[in-house]
């Protein structure tokens, strides 16, 4: 069971629908800079298959380490999102599984907005993932479709709750390129082929092309497994874990709230 610390931490929309559920639903802004300081990544998974979020959150609590489970659309039409991507029974899917799991530590829910399609549609998507309970959002541009004045129409619902926000194109970030009333904190390069998303935390300057990836974005897949079972899954998600070297990274999460 999570500290009064760390329940304390929990954003207020997340902790609103969590009522008096043990779960450290936690935000970006609390867990990556604390990541930070130790060399580690921020690892989010995409939710591809029913019994990921399970697996994912017991691999978790198995080593004992942070990790983030993520909601992402991809190209569903924005008339179908609500329809097909429910946030709200997302977020209940994802805390009914975490309560099943034995010693289940803090993580994150992390929602990555599709960018095509009615502007109107997706920012009421994005602001139901926010409603729901999700506690960072994210748009990521391509193909030189950068469009700053609808990325920071989409993460605006993260703006009332002080939720953590990524932005990210096909290009590396520079000044001037977001607005600057628009309260950012993490940059996403360019997807590789396997679908897997990297960003760097906002800093004063940009961090080299070749700096480590400080959040990777990517679903639970290794080699050809597709349709993975839960067991698979799990197995999948040590492996992912212990390459990232997050094994022990809730406690000292724990550690470093619980000392303040």
């Amino acid at each position: 069971m999570a500290s009064r610390q760390l329940l304390a931490l929990r954003p207020a929309n997340a902790a609103r629908q969590l009522g008096k559920s043990p779960l450290a639903v936690l935000g970006l802004r609390q867990v990556l800079p604390v990541l930070q300081r130790l060399g580690r990544p921020l690892w989010l998974v995409v939710l591809e298959q029913e019994g990921q979020a399970e697996a994912v959150l017991r691999a978790a609590a198995q080593m004992r380490a942070v990790v983030g489970l993520c909601l992402w659309p991809g190209d569903c039409p924005a008339s179908e999102l609500r329809f097909r991507f429910s946030p709200e029974k997302k977020f209940q899917e994802i805390c009914r599984a975490a309560a099943t799991v034995d010693n289940c530590g803090p993580f994150l829910l992390h929602a990555q907005l599709p960018v095509a399609g009615a502007p109107e549609a997706l920012y009421e998507f994005a602001y139901a993932c926010v409603e729901a309970g999700f506690t960072s959002l994210g748009v990521a541009f391509s193909a030189g479709g950068f469009d700053a004045k609808l990325a920071a129409r989409l993460v605006s619902p993260a703006q009332q709750y002080e939720l953590g926000v990524m932005v990210g194109a096909d290009r590396p970030w520079q000044e001037g390129l977001l607005p600057q009333s628009l309260r950012w904190d993490v940059w996403l390069g360019e997807g590789n082929p396997n679908g897997v998303v990297r960003g760097w935390a906002k800093r004063q300057q940009p961090p080299p092309v070749a700096a480590p990836a400080e959040v990777v974005i990517g679903p639970l897949e290794k080699g050809a497994i597709k349709e993975a079972t839960e067991a698979l899954s799990y197995a999948a998600a040590l492996e992912y874990l212990e390459s990232y070297a997050l094994s022990g990274t809730a406690k000292l999460l724990e550690k470093v709230f619980g000392s303040r």
